[in-house]
């Protein structure tokens, strides 16, 4: 088979794994919104029969001979960032078609909704127990899934590459040990102050169809396209789904607290990076944005570097205030110290930015834990309650605030957790690069113009969608590798700021 027509049939084959993963797309969003219960049977059946028709894709004979030609040729030698990508997905996809056995994969597509059902009615009963057996299935099919995809490797290494592809559980963990220490000890500064902000207007309902239309105003002021994306508020958990190169699906649960503009925000980080790819890859099939963590700091990157800044809501807080009245008795200052405390609590996606990668550790060990065998499904409650009375010092009052809390483990995504403290970890790269190339960028978003970041992010994390890893994107951007110490740095120079606290010597590595 001639190389031409290799390259050929992995674009092509490309173009049809998206479209496979875009049918996907519109039916996790109609399980999140609106998929009846005596539905679930048949969505089983149905997501099963796509799977199987995209595992066939690689049967074709000139399929599996474009894959062992292609299998030999140096990256290097391949000519276009573009053509590269095409062939590392069709390679990618091709292995796990090969190697993941038919039943395997059915008995995991067959579990999928009924997991989920199962979730709903543990949270609706606030016990973990009635969600336990499905925990257990979901994630020892996972386990499986590994295995066979790489028997040579722990199934929990092989499960977080298979989110973020290029990076491994070593430097994660190592990444994690520095955010974490610095995290903690910034948190025991914070509390050693004796200063806390007043933030009793969090807790307060201004009426959900209002605080909806604001987070979705301020979500397109970010720089997101209307005419890409449609809101709404039916699901239990926000979720943006990416049907389409041009075509985002946002869905939350509606309500009127101001958490709910910062989620709207984190969703609009999602939606952009997946709508926003440049036309020349996004008619490769490249579209979308690179899964796992780049998606995650995208999304933070909006809710929080932008979102949480001072800058943001000195040009955005008098439509705060046109739109919610209640704050018109509320000063910009008290706003922007309110929406930035810091204390420990149980929730991870109402937690502050300082806390919130101890969440996320927390559940990146609880997943190791498991795959290494040093907890079971029975454990998983219990172990929940142990690390947040350990890590963040507060204990879970029932299952409903702790271990049922994430819809991540009915399924698709265990092996996830990690992108969103990784995703943390890009963004103070990112950020960093930012300031150096665009030193002004936050003085124009006080005025109102977000342009030096939109160009920014359009040229360095949108244009090139998924035609590379996280680390390739990251060390073409930032010229180096993971690195939490950006990250550890923006934390305590914004919230020694924000607290009166002395800035504590830099740990950046040499």
């Amino acid at each position: 088979m001639e190389l031409k027509e290799c390259f050929k049939t992995a674009a092509e084959t490309v173009k049809k794994l998206q479209y496979s993963a875009s049918l996907e797309g519109l039916l996790r969003y109609d399980q999140w919104t609106s998929l009846p219960e005596a539905g679930a049977a048949y969505r089983q059946e149905l997501s099963a029969f796509l799977a199987e028709r995209k595992a066939a894709l690689f049967r074709d004979p000139s399929v599996q001979a474009a894959a062992r030609e292609l299998s030999a040729v140096p990256p290097g030698e391949i000519g276009s960032v573009i053509q590269r990508g095409q062939v590392r997905i069709f390679l990618r996809e091709f292995k796990k078609a090969s190697r993941i056995q038919p039943e395997t994969m059915h008995s995991f597509n067959m579990i999928r909704s009924e997991a989920v059902t199962a979730w709903r009615k543990a949270r609706a009963a606030r016990d973990y127990r009635i969600f336990e057996p499905w925990l257990k299935k979901a994630f020892d099919l996972k386990k499986q899934i590994a295995l066979e995809l790489n028997p040579d490797a722990p199934a929990f290494d092989t499960l977080v590459g298979m989110v973020d592809e290029g990076l491994t559980t070593a430097e994660i963990s190592r990444e994690f040990e520095v955010l974490r220490k610095s995290a903690a000890a910034l948190l025991e500064r914070i509390s050693a102050s004796g200063r806390q902000p007043a933030a009793d207007f969090m807790q307060k309902d201004y009426g959900a169809d209002a605080v909806m239309a604001l987070g979705e105003k301020l979500a397109c002021a970010n720089g997101l396209d209307p005419r890409c994306v449609t809101f709404n508020g039916f699901g239990s958990h926000g979720l943006t789904n990416r049907p389409g190169p041009k075509d985002a699906r946002i869905s939350l649960g509606k309500n009127g607290f101001i958490d709910l503009i910062f989620t709207l925000l984190h969703e609009g980080g999602h939606a952009m990076y997946a709508v926003r790819t440049a036309p020349e890859y996004a008619d490769a099939g490249l579209w979308g944005g690179i899964s796992g963590a780049m998606q995650e700091g995208a999304a933070r990157f909006y809710e929080n570097i932008v979102g949480r800044s001072r800058q943001f809501w000195q040009w955005h807080y008098g439509e705060l205030q046109a739109a919610l009245p209640a704050f018109r008795d509320v000063s910009p200052a008290q706003f922007y110290a309110g929406i930035n405390a810091v204390r420990a609590s149980l929730k991870r996606t109402a937690s502050d930015e300082v806390t919130y990668s101890l969440h996320i550790i927390i559940r990146y060990e609880l997943e190791r834990d498991y795959f290494e065998g040093k907890i079971t499904a029975h454990d998983m409650a219990a172990a929940w309650n142990e690390k947040y009375r350990s890590v963040l010092g507060v204990t879970p009052a029932d299952d409903l605030e702790g271990v049922l809390q994430d819809m991540h483990w009915t399924g698709d995504y265990i092996g996830y957790f990690q992108s969103y403290a990784v995703g943390n970890i890009y963004d103070g790269m990112l950020r960093q690069k930012l300031l150096s190339d665009c030193p002004r960028a936050f003085e124009r978003l006080a005025d109102g113009d977000i342009s030096d970041i939109d160009s920014w992010m359009q040229k360095n994390i949108f244009d090139s969608g998924c035609a590379m890893t996280e680390p390739e994107l990251m060390r073409h951007v930032c010229g180096g590798s993971l690195d939490a110490r950006p990250f550890a740095d923006y934390l305590n120079e914004k919230y020694a700021e924000l607290y009166g606290l002395e800035m504590p010597a830099s740990g950046r590595r040499a």
